[in-house]
C-alpha cells in the first residue's frame, strides 16, 4: 500500500555513499510533478520536504536516483 501524505510531509531517505542525488515525484503517467532534492549530498540519512498542497489526491511515485542506482516508492496524496 502507498504511504499516505497530507499537504506537507517530510520524506526520509538514505544514501550509501556521497555523490549526486535526485529525489523526484511523478504522476502515474511518468510526468515529474515535484523535485525535492537535486545535487551533491553526503552519505547517510537525509530529509526533504514534500509540499503536496498543489497535487491532486491520488497515487504518485517518488524516485530516488543516486549514481547508477535508483529506488522508487508509491505515495498517496490524501485530502
Amino acid at each position: 500500500a502507498p504511504n499516505p501524505v497530507r499537504s506537507r510531509s517530510l520524506v526520509r531517505y538514505s544514501l550509501a555513499e556521497a555523490g549526486p542525488a535526485t529525489v523526484t515525484v511523478h504522476d502515474l503517467l511518468g510526468r515529474e510533478v515535484a523535485r525535492l532534492a537535486d545535487g551533491e549530498q553526503g552519505a547517510g540519512a537525509h530529509t526533504a520536504a514534500l509540499d503536496a498542497g498543489s497535487l491532486a489526491s491520488g497515487v504518485y511515485i517518488m524516485r530516488l536516483q543516486s549514481g547508477r542506482e535508483f529506488h522508487t516508492t508509491r505515495i498517496a496524496v490524501v485530502r
